[in-house]
């Protein structure tokens, strides 16, 4: 429970750390328009660097010993990850753009995931990440011509999902 409340902390400082600051994101005023700069296309590379920072760390939590005091830093910069990607997303690309839906559902089950290992349920971990893995195939087959980013190839030894 303890571990929750941490990272419901950490997240809520990092979103009014995020809303506090007074910078032009991608909008900017005109005149007296808002014109929005949103993309309707996600790159490839745009989508392998989204793809890293949801799953990134994620990836990585294995090579801790779990409940060890990295293991939770991971975990939790991992949940901060997701949450800045789903942000990120919703902020540069107009709803329906081909891929977003697909990217998020990606951040859901990777947050999800997540959040278990911060409950302590390691017994559901192969089958949340097999959840993840499928979305992360599909993206991988439909976006990228079957590649994988490095970082996915390096922690599950997949080269490509052709």
């Amino acid at each position: 429970m303890s571990k929750k409340i941490i990272v419901s902390l950490s997240i809520f400082v990092f979103l009014l750390a995020g809303c506090g600051r007074e910078e032009l994101k991608p909008k900017d005023v005109v005149g007296s328009k808002e014109v929005s700069t949103a993309s309707d296309e996600i790159t490839k590379i745009e989508f392998e660097y989204y793809i890293t920072l949801i799953s990134g760390k994620y990836l990585s939590t294995d090579i801790y010993e779990r409940n060890s005091e990295r293991y939770n830093k991971v975990v939790v910069e991992a949940l901060l990850d997701v949450e800045s990607a789903k942000q990120e997303l919703n902020e540069k690309f107009k709803s329906g753009t081909p891929g977003l839906s697909d990217l998020l559902n990606l951040a859901g089950a990777t947050e999800t995931a997540l959040n278990k290992l911060l409950d302590g349920e390691y017994a559901t971990r192969s089958e949340y990440a097999n959840k993840a893995g499928q979305i992360m195939g599909d993206i991988s087959r439909t976006y990228l011509d079957g590649e994988l980013p490095s970082i996915v190839k390096t922690y599950t030894g997949v080269e490509n999902t052709k």
